[in-house]
């Protein structure tokens, strides 16, 4: 009796994924994106949008706060400074979610034409790896208005348009990496262009690749049929178990899967809507999808979530 249970509850697993995965499809809108015209001209932001994208940015992430142009977030391991809040890893600090993003900006500033004396102290030398081995060793300085540090945040408010220049030719040399890796590019270059030529979309283009990145890990698609597997077991077994689902990895969240899920063609308003949406759609999977490995994003989302509504307003 034992026997005849499990193998029905087999052919029932069986059957509820045939049916979720069936449902998936039969949903998901069916028109085609136009196809890419690879000579077309895509339209490049002039100095004044790019300042106004990154006054924006600098809202997104400080608030609008000067003091918080170096900063360390008390739920992260470690520091974010400037404008896009950059990224700077303690020495002992590893991951698995990429590189640092500050110390390429430091060696942009050189390539920019700041000598090392031009720098701020704190920039001098060898600065593959932040100064400070934690968060209460930086804000003890900061607290104490030492003059090294202050040195650093004044120079970080005083440069904003080679910090926003960084972003955008970071988003620039995006593109080809995410074709490289997508699983359409016609679709992926389609809507890129759709964002670059409406109007205002360099906004949630820019602030996105700084903000998750390009996405070149991970699938650039959501299959339900990843999740059946991780809840139904490849023998038909039930519950989550984090040992097994591996979505959290095998689906990123950085510009590229925000530009897959997009399906229109339309520009302008309709298209900053849709990325909107569809960024929006792509965090709170992250999030939900992290539960699967145990690990707890909630706290992030609201605030992502914020974020993501802001690509559908025009900046100018």
């Amino acid at each position: 009796m034992n026997r005849l249970i499990r193998f029905s509850y087999k052919k029932f697993s069986a059957f509820l994924g045939l049916t979720l995965l069936i449902s998936f499809y039969a949903c998901k809108p069916s028109t085609p994106t136009p196809p890419v015209d690879i000579d077309e001209d895509i339209y490049q932001p002039s100095d004044a949008e790019l300042q106004a994208i990154g006054m924006q940015i600098f809202q997104n992430e400080t608030g609008g706060n000067k003091d918080h142009l170096v900063f360390w977030n008390a739920n992260e391991p470690f520091p974010s400074l400037g404008l896009g809040h950059f990224l700077w890893f303690p020495m002992d600090y590893k991951t698995e979610f990429g590189q640092a993003s500050f110390p390429p900006l430091i060696e942009y500033y050189k390539k920019h034409g700041y000598t090392e004396s031009q720098l701020p102290k704190l920039l001098q030398g060898d600065t593959q790896f932040a100064p400070w081995s934690t968060r209460e060793e930086m804000y003890v300085q900061l607290n104490a208005k030492e003059p090294e540090i202050m040195e650093l945040r004044d120079f970080l408010y005083n440069t904003f348009p080679i910090q926003v220049n960084f972003i955008f030719e970071r988003l620039n040399n995006s593109l080809s990496k995410m074709l490289i890796v997508a699983s359409d590019r016609d679709h992926l270059k389609a809507q890129y262009h759709r964002m670059a030529n409406s109007p205002s979309g360099y906004y949630p283009l820019i602030d996105y690749v700084n903000f998750k990145g390009e996405g070149l890990s991970g699938d650039d698609l959501f299959t339900p049929l990843t999740y059946i597997i991780d809840i139904l077991g490849d023998k038909g077994e039930s519950a989550y178990n984090p040992k097994r689902a591996r979505v959290y990895q095998g689906y990123g969240w950085g510009l590229r899967q925000v530009l897959m899920e997009m399906q229109g063609s339309e520009r302008g308003q309709a298209a900053l809507d849709e990325f909107s949406r569809s960024a929006g759609l792509v965090l709170t999977r992250r999030v939900e999808n992290a539960l699967l490995e145990g690990k707890d994003e909630s706290i992030f989302l609201a605030g992502w979530l914020n974020r993501t509504k802001t690509y559908a307003h025009p900046l100018f």
